[in-house]
């Protein structure tokens, strides 16, 4: 068992890791689809689980293998994602190409079925999964993973707003938690940004702003 991936042979990526699955948990789950060129969990700064692992297949058939067994299982009590990983390269292009959407507001009907039925008319899936608490119950949220790109993009703009049942459901692009955060951080200061402009005109004519930042009360 290696350490960090090589990405040049067939990577793929796990996701929504319990912390108690370690480097050699994940080898061991997956090295019965083939040989494994490397793994790793990847951690952060004080060694602890981010949640997600790659493993580096020495053939594809291997990985395809993987992500058709193992995606949408539980791994120590944890339901888990598993899909192609996509290197920086083929990503940044100017374009921003993904092939994970996320998928929310499924009503309890909905199964992995459902979604691959209704997602893979568009283009061909490397998955689809409903996540599921530990009673086996529809969380209301998915993920559908599509081959190729320009797929996914038309998922988005064809089944956002997609109405099933009685619900509509939500499809957009799938983000780590690194990408949310910088999202939400972006939005944050720009409503900051608004409002201190607007504090300072309101200096300016003699008056003050008080609603911006609330204050705990003391």
């Amino acid at each position: 068992m290696s350490s960090q991936p090589s990405l040049t042979k067939f990577p793929i990526l796990s996701q929504n890791l319990s912390s108690e699955v370690d480097n050699k948990a994940l080898y061991d789950t997956f090295s019965q689809f083939g040989k494994i060129l490397s793994s790793k969990i990847a951690t952060g700064p004080g060694g602890e689980s981010k949640g997600h692992g790659f493993v580096q297949y020495e053939d594809e058939a291997s990985a395809q293998a993987a992500i058709d067994t193992v995606n949408g299982k539980e791994l120590v009590g944890q339901q888990v994602f598993v899909g192609p990983f996509k290197r920086r390269e083929d990503r940044d292009t100017g374009v921003d190409k993904f092939t994970n959407l996320y998928v929310k507001n499924l009503d309890e009907s909905v199964t992995d079925e459902t979604l691959q039925e209704v997602f893979g008319a568009i283009g061909a899936l490397s998955s689809a999964v409903v996540m599921k608490d530990d009673e086996g119950k529809s969380k209301g949220f998915g993920f559908v993973n599509y081959e190729k790109s320009e797929d996914a993009h038309a998922a988005v703009e064809k089944l956002n707003g997609h109405k099933h049942e009685e619900t509509e459901w939500e499809v957009t692009k799938a983000q780590k938690k690194a990408e949310r955060e910088a999202e939400l951080k972006a939005k944050f200061e720009k409503v900051c940004c608004r409002c201190s402009l607007a504090a300072l005109k309101l200096e300016q004519k003699g008056m003050q702003m008080q609603f911006c930042t609330p204050q705990l009360a003391e």
